[in-house]
């Protein structure tokens, strides 16, 4: 573990990408980051051992491993698996410096609660794309039986909790993290949780079935609404973590954007559905087969087409989190398209780097225009989020020249080997600190 990490730290933050090199060849795509992040936190609930294959290597990750180490868990990194020992838990608490790198920490006050009946958890950091309030959190888990001792200004949510018996619970918006919450904080323990309006997304339907692997008892899994009947306690499990969608995305939108084609193995292919229409729309040549896919433009040197109006919702709907990467795209497109996000409100960060690239994208309200130019030029950028980090370096690959882009830390919270696996699929792309 300590050698992985040390790694990581050594990150560069600038990458440098010369366009106009098309990337082709073949990738197995790493598993899946808002899959693994919510199985690590499961780990806390069994009092014993719990190994995710395919778990992948990035910041992320990392930096969840960290903050079990400090609760007391023991963990273990083997190839492409973690090995999570939660045997023993030494303490409820855990550290704001930690915290605050990573949003899916506070996913870890229902596990807390349900394991130790106590939790005090620093609100959570993660990339600084809207306001995401947890209050939705609160409320549900005080609905199922958290009692808040203290709020400590706003940083902490230090509570109690003792389970009740028969309850149900209405989210009021199908929050991922907050589903998540509540599941942890329901599968413990006497009596039955029902939770209504619930985040849909593939990587909560994957938690549940890990989750009744170990012995819970969930039910409606896949759907809105769960039922969830409390049991003693779980047992131990090894669990393959699956391929990411986002990720799955942003190499399909490399080979599009650089005029390039990628065959991609071990796709959720079910899960992305979206991508695949609005590629389609665009004029990508998109081949699937079992969870393989290759995707390349339709005919070679013709410039992608517009594709209308696209409009960020929750899954099944389309993913905000792939938002950035159409962006860029569209920037190259003979056309005029529409994205309206309805998740996050600072999503359009990217805009104007893209336009420093000469894009021609306008934003109002929620709103961003983007009249596709068919080409774009290197510039300097910088990189604000981790989806919006990628998408510039997706751009660069596309334009015209040479473009360094700054902030590049951010893309290792997501991506495993981004800068390495594009050079080896024909990027002409470098990275330094």
């Amino acid at each position: 573990m300590e050698n992985t990490i040390s790694d990581l730290k050594k990150t560069a933050s600038r990458i440098i990408v010369e366009g106009g090199h098309p990337i082709c060849g073949e990738l197995k795509l790493q598993g899946s980051k808002n899959a693994a992040l919510p199985m690590l936190i499961a780990s806390i609930l069994n009092k014993g051992i719990t190994r995710l294959k395919n778990c992948p290597d990035i910041r992320d990750v990392h930096d969840i491993l960290h903050l079990l180490e400090e609760i007391g868990c023991k963990t273990e990194r083997e190839k492409d698996s973690v090995i999570i020992d939660a045997t023993n838990l030494t303490t409820y608490e855990i550290s704001e410096e930690l915290a605050r790198k990573t949003r899916g920490s506070f996913v870890m006050l229902g596990a807390l609660l349900s394991r130790k009946k106590r939790a005090k958890i620093p609100y959570p950091g993660g990339c600084p794309i809207g306001t995401r309030p947890v209050d939705i959190h609160l409320k549900a888990l005080e609905k199922i039986g958290m009692e808040l001792l203290g709020n400590a200004d706003g940083k902490v949510a230090d509570a109690v909790f003792k389970k009740k018996d028969n309850v149900t619970v209405r989210l009021s918006y199908p929050s991922v993290g907050a589903t998540e919450n509540c599941i942890f904080a329901s599968v413990l323990g006497e009596g039955r949780v029902v939770l209504k309006n619930c985040a849909r997304e593939p990587e909560i339907e994957d938690l549940c079935l890990m989750l009744n692997s170990m012995g819970a008892d969930i039910s409606g899994v896949g759907t809105a609404v769960l039922c969830i009947k409390g049991v003693k306690k779980l047992h131990d499990v090894e669990w393959n973590v699956s391929g990411d969608r986002i990720v799955a995305g942003t190499y399909m939108v490399a080979a599009l954007i650089s005029d390039g084609s990628i065959t991609l193995r071990g796709v959720p292919i079910g899960q992305i559905k979206n991508e695949i229409d609005i590629f389609a729309k665009v004029g990508a040549a998109v081949t699937m087969w079992d969870d393989v896919l290759h995707v390349r433009r339709g005919r070679c040197g013709k410039k992608l087409s517009a594709a209308g109006d696209i409009i960020t919702k929750p899954y099944p709907g389309f993913p905000t989190d792939m938002q950035s990467q159409i962006m860029s795209m569209l920037a190259f497109s003979d056309g005029r398209s529409i994205i309206k996000e309805n998740i996050f409100e600072n999503r359009f960060m990217i805009v104007d780097e893209l336009v420093k690239m000469g894009a021609d994208i306008t934003v109002s309200g929620k709103k961003a225009i983007i009249q596709g130019t068919g080409r774009l030029c290197g510039a300097e950028l910088i990189a604000k989020d981790l989806r919006g980090g990628a998408a510039l370096v997706l751009a660069a690959l596309g334009a015209e020249g040479s473009s360094l882009i700054g902030g590049c830390s951010h893309i290792k919270r997501g991506y495993e080997n981004f800068v390495y696996n594009l050079k080896e699929l024909g990027a002409s792309i470098t990275e330094s600190v």
